[in-house]
This record gives C-alpha cells, structure tokens and sequence, in this order.
C-alpha cells in the first residue's frame, strides 16, 4: 500500500485499515505461517491498523499503531495459544540516496540504519509489515514453565498421567502431542541411536 509523499499536506494525511485490505491479509498470513493449518489460523486471525503520515520537505514521519489477535503454537507442547499484539511506533522516512539516476553515493556509517524510501512514494504497508512482524516473539509459550512434549512418545508432558494409560500412548491411540505419557526416562534421539555402542581406540599406534 503505496502514498505519494505530496499527497501528504500540511494537515497530514491519515489511513485506518480494518483487516480485509490484501496486504494486511499478506501480514496475518506471515503472522500465521507456523500454525500446523495457515490457511485456517489465518482466516480467524484479525488485525487493524491507523497511520498518521506528516512531512517536512522530503522527509516524512510515520505515526500508528495496530492491533492483532491470532492463534499460535507454543513453541514447546504446540498447543493452540491465543497471541495478542498491540504495537505502536513512529518511523522517520527519508529519501533514498541510492535512488540517483544510476550514480554511485557513498553512504556515511549513520545513514546505514535509516529508513527510506524509494522515489516519490512511501511504502506503508512495508512499515506496517515491518513493525508488526518484529512485535511477535520469537518463541510463542502457552506458560513459562511449559515442559513440552516427550521425546520418547510425543505426549504432551504439562498433562498429568492416568490409571488406565501406559508407558507412552494412551490406551485410546491419541495422537502425539494429545495423549498423556508416563515415561520415566527420555531415550537419546534415534537420530544418534546408532552410535551407542561404537568405541573409539584413541591410542595411537
């Protein structure tokens, strides 16, 4: 979502986005894309946004915030957590210098880290993007102390264990990550399995 920089007049110019414009669709879709089904977490997720643009010369200032609600998976059990962001930010755009008809510019080290933006239009939807994105943690927890799942049966480990359910698997057949488990040891990973009985002659000859 493009704005030309001298569409923005003295009063500024102001945008509110409900959530079904396709590129705040193309952020919730980026805010999803871990879920075990993206189409459907992103179909229930919700996001909206207000941005205020002003500018003095060439330089033009960015002022929102937004707000998204989406489910994700905890990062250690992967059960459904409900994910609620609340941005807001303020971003000063200048012209890129690089955008000179073809003409190399040296850039000085503090100009390095600068927002800009290409020609005479500003990429709202770039920003928003960028923002939003950086708000959602890297790691999603359903708690702190979340114990995950087990690495011998895949059983969620925060549920305690029933009578009627053995080592690994519930007598149902749930699958992984819905039953209970009881195991008392957590096995290397079959990854190194093999490895278990090799030994290694380290004198030398």
């Amino acid at each position: 979502m493009k704005v030309n920089v001298f569409d923005i007049l003295d009063k500024g110019k102001t945008l509110a986005f409900k959530g079904d414009e396709p590129f705040i669709r193309e952020i919730i879709a980026r805010l999803t894309a871990d879920d075990p089904d993206p189409a459907r977490a992103a179909k229930n997720a919700h996001l909206t946004a207000k941005v205020v643009l002003t500018r003095e010369g060439k330089t033009v200032f960015l002022e929102g915030e937004a707000a998204a609600a989406f489910s994700a998976p905890c990062a250690r059990c992967l059960k459904p957590v409900e994910t609620h962001l609340a941005p807001s930010f303020f971003v000063t755009l200048f012209p890129d210098k690089d955008d000179s008809g073809g003409e190399e510019v040296q850039l000085k080290n503090s100009e390095l880290d600068e927002n800009t933006y290409i020609g005479e239009e500003v990429d709202v939807g770039l920003v928003l993007n960028e923002q939003i994105l950086l708000e959602r943690p890297y790691l999603i927890l359903c708690s702190e102390d979340c114990k995950g799942l087990c690495g011998s049966c895949g059983a969620n480990r925060n549920e305690q264990p029933k009578a009627d359910v053995g080592r690994g698997w519930g007598s149902g057949g749930e699958a992984p990550g819905n039953q209970v488990c009881d195991c008392t040891a957590v096995p290397a990973s079959l990854a190194f399995q093999a490895l278990k009985d090799v030994k290694i002659d380290l004198k030398k000859e």
